[in-house]
């Protein structure tokens, strides 16, 4: 990613940021250029650092900003595009459980925020078949790891707003 695209990038997080609420579709809109997997990634880093500073609502806002354009990003991509997408994202997942804790889980959630789409579900049903076949001796231990990485995956603390079906606050302006 070049410096001009991360410095369009913040501008358009810092239009967002100030602008009235309700407006932020008209504003990505008028920016689809800048509406990709390189806009979501820099919401979430802005958005690390913003929490780092103490400025949760802005940090909330816009990790739900980075979540809706990254599912929509998602969606708009093609099934066979997706699918794959959410099974290389899937096994990314397993191997952090196995390497890690849910901290190396939330790690890899935090990096792809825009494949944790609902069809995330049907991908991680849709391959237990294969992980049993690839592992016949071991049914328990694949099937607790696929329970604790869903545990994790379920505690990620990014996901709140979506899965409760609300919106954070938006941030107070100056």
């Amino acid at each position: 990613m070049d410096e001009q695209r991360v410095q369009a990038y913040l501008s358009l997080i810092q239009e967002l940021l100030t602008c009235p609420s309700g407006e932020e579709p008209d504003i990505l809109n008028q920016s689809s250029e800048l509406v990709d997997e390189g806009f979501v990634q820099v919401c979430e880093q802005v958005a690390a650092q913003l929490q780092q500073g103490g400025q949760e609502d802005e940090a909330a806002f816009l990790r739900n900003v980075a979540q809706q354009v990254g599912a929509f990003l998602a969606q708009r991509g093609t099934g066979g595009n997706q699918q794959a997408a959410l099974l290389q994202f899937w096994e990314q997942l397993l191997q952090a459980q196995m390497q890690g804790d849910t901290v190396a889980v939330h790690q890899v959630m935090r990096q792809n925020m825009g494949l944790i789409v609902p069809a995330l579900g049907d991908t991680i049903a849709q391959s237990m078949p294969e992980l049993l076949a690839q592992n016949p001796d071991d049914a328990e231990g694949v099937a607790a790891l696929v329970q604790d990485t869903c545990i994790s995956i379920q505690q990620f603390p990014y996901g709140r707003y979506a899965e409760a079906g609300t919106v954070p606050p938006r941030p107070n302006k100056p």
